[in-house]
């Protein structure tokens, strides 16, 4: 296994990162909880261009009610 530097990969926006607060309901969504789907590291490139696993959790928000920028 090798570490991948995701960040270069998603496209910046050209906007420097800021803290944020998310408000909403916190749910296991059981449906994403495999090995192929969690995991702690980038195992592998799948043949659609995503990285394997694509997730560190099955806990997701949802839905998002709100959204602020912490100062």
């Amino acid at each position: 296994m090798s570490r991948v530097n995701v960040a270069g990969l998603l496209g910046a926006t050209g906007h420097s990162a800021q803290k944020s607060a998310v408000t909403g309901y916190l749910l296991w969504h059981d449906e994403h909880n495999s090995s192929a789907e969690i995991g702690p590291t980038i195992q592998r490139w799948g043949r659609n261009g995503l990285h394997q696993p694509w997730r560190s959790t099955a806990w997701e928000i949802h839905p998002m009610m709100k959204i602020e920028v912490l100062k």
